[in-house]
């Protein structure tokens, strides 16, 4: 089993119009050596890493569950199940993405567009599900519906921290844009040859150097630093807002769970005194029997004399007042049991 290749995905543009190349399988060297990254930069891509990262004339994407290369006027991007909603949407995204005219940022901003659409579905499914009156008691449903929030709160928390890290660096910023790379210095493939520099001049140049190259960079820029961090700014807004209402729907279902709780904590308390008054009741049952147990053998019951009735030989008189005796107490003796049971749970209140 060769694991050394990987499906993607191209889309190319040309003529303003963005064409399907097709699915084809590239080998992970190959790929590495032709655009120019390191293995270390492909393998995060298959791997459950969220990042945003620019390379020479390259954009390393790994947003969600969505993997992809962006080129010059080309986008590889790497084909799975997950992805697949994607892929067949780029086409139609990528005409929605108008921050920018350039190729590489259309591309990005395709893929930030359906992260956000995807998870407001996504969470907007589970605030359905959980609204129903059916599902309030269902703890199962419940419980899938709470995992499924968590999954979701964990990939938009990992898109906004990829994103977070990509505006700590301000020249990542900026080389989001392959024309801006074009001016920065550590993205240009030649360097012009320069004479050893004197002592003399690096003292007269050192106090300036600093800021006049970075002033000249920035007004080289094709897109400036300050439209491409709104830019990020502008969907890192979007997924905080996504972020809050995952948690919102997750206390919710906590708070349902809560009330399951107490309903069924309700049921056992009612459960639980009607088996404490069982038991009080067949105790005072058993006293009686107990006595009648010790004390019967010596009372004449007359409806099993012979002859059985009123006017058999002995008195009906002594069975009758004994037996009242005896239902009465076990009467007496659950009534009180039941008042100090009473007593005892106010108690516990």
């Amino acid at each position: 089993m060769n694991q050394d290749y990987t499906l993607i995905q191209t889309f190319e543009y040309s003529k303003n119009q963005i064409k399907d190349n097709g699915t084809s399988s590239i080998g992970r060297t190959k790929a590495a050596n032709k655009y120019n990254i390191n293995m270390r930069d492909f393998r995060q891509l298959l791997i459950d890493v969220s990042l945003v990262e620019p390379r020479k004339q390259v954009l390393i994407v790994s947003i969600s569950v969505i993997n992809m290369l962006v080129c010059p006027n080309k986008v590889h991007i790497f084909s799975t199940k997950d992805s697949q909603s994607f892929i067949n949407q780029f086409q139609q995204l990528f005409k929605q993405a108008d921050s920018f005219d350039s190729f590489e940022l259309k591309c990005l901003e395709s893929l930030l567009i359906f992260v956000n659409e995807d998870f407001t579905a996504q969470l907007n499914q589970i605030e359905r599900v959980i609204s129903q009156t059916s599902v309030q008691t269902n703890q199962s449903v419940l419980a899938q519906q709470r995992q499924l929030v968590t999954t979701h709160l964990n990939d938009i928390s990992r898109a906004i921290d990829s994103l977070m890290l990509l505006m700590d660096e301000e020249d990542d910023v900026v080389a989001l844009s392959f024309s801006n790379q074009s001016v920065m210095p550590q993205y240009q493939t030649k360097q012009i040859p320069q004479p050893p520099p004197t002592l003399t001049y690096i003292q007269e140049q050192e106090a300036s150097s600093s800021d006049s190259s970075s002033q000249s960079n920035n007004d080289q820029l094709v897109i400036s630093a300050t439209s491409l961090q709104e830019f990020i700014e502008s969907y890192l807004y979007s997924l905080h807002s996504l972020q809050i209402k995952a948690q919102f729907i997750e206390s919710q279902i906590h708070s349902i769970f809560d009330v399951i709780q107490l309903k069924l904590g309700s049921k056992r308390n009612t459960i639980l005194m009607f088996a404490v008054f069982m038991e009080l009741l067949t105790t005072a049952i058993a006293i009686t029997n107990l006595v009648g147990v010790v004390f019967g053998s010596n009372i004449l019951n007359f409806w099993f004399a012979d002859p059985p009735g009123p006017n058999s030989t002995g008195s009906s008189i002594d069975f009758w007042s004994l037996s009242g005796i005896f239902i009465g107490s076990g009467i007496v003796y659950s009534i009180v049991m039941w008042a100090w049971f009473k007593i005892q749970m106010r108690k516990l209140k």
